[in-house]
């Protein structure tokens, strides 16, 4: 039997929006008058955007920049946030296959701007942002809320992620975990699976919880 429920990270699972991200964090603090590199900033995003702004926050006693990013990066994720090649297809299959998909992220309401703009919206049952206020991952909280809402059975629910945070939410939601690694990233060891390409989540059958395979391309 196939995952019914799968829950999603937005940021680096569903969208490839790392580099809008970090160009839009870098033109802010260029605003300060601060420099630091492109692949520092991005090495920090990829752990969280909260990792990144406390990094600045302290370094710099500079927290002002924050609102600045927010402005710059909504523009020009208008023009540069797009998802993955194979998002719309594995959705759009999960859906077909009779299954349900939902996002638990730390993004905000342009989550449902980026999904409306791609036609990808009516593929989700429900998308979890920061405006609920659950507390932030590796919190399993926003999980926990989803699977007591639409009745969900753990043994067919996987929440799946490009970041050790998301691995460590569906873990301590008791859930089945999938660790999207489409960049030679180190392994995670308690994620359930790892995967390249986004559609491997549609041909594999459920399993027992933390039993750790590796699909390949």
């Amino acid at each position: 039997m196939k995952y019914k429920n799968v829950i999603w990270d937005f940021d680096g699972t569903l969208f490839d929006s790392y580099p809008a991200m970090v160009e839009s964090f870098h033109l802010a603090l260029k605003e300060f008058n601060i420099d630091e590199s492109l692949e520092l900033i991005e090495s920090l995003m990829k752990i969280s955007v909260s990792t990144a702004t406390d990094y600045i926050t302290k370094k710099y006693n500079c927290s002002s920049f924050i609102s600045r990013f927010n402005e710059i990066r909504k523009n020009i994720e208008n023009d540069k946030c797009a998802p993955y090649p194979d998002t719309y297809k594995t959705c759009e299959a999960i859906v077909n296959q009779g299954g349900k998909n939902f996002i638990f992220t730390h993004r905000g309401s342009s989550t449902f701007e980026l999904l409306v703009k791609y036609n990808l919206d009516t593929l989700f049952t429900k998308c979890i942002t920061k405006e609920n206020g659950f507390d932030r991952k590796p919190s399993p909280d926003g999980i926990e809320y989803l699977v007591t809402k639409y009745k969900l059975d753990k043994s067919e629910t996987i929440m799946v992620g490009d970041r050790e945070l998301d691995i460590l939410s569906g873990f301590n939601a008791g859930i089945n975990t999938c660790f999207y690694n489409n960049e030679n990233k180190p392994p995670i060891s308690i994620a359930t699976l790892t995967i390249t390409n986004l559609f491997e989540i549609t041909l594999v059958d459920s399993i027992c919880f933390n039993q750790p395979i590796v699909l390949k391309n």
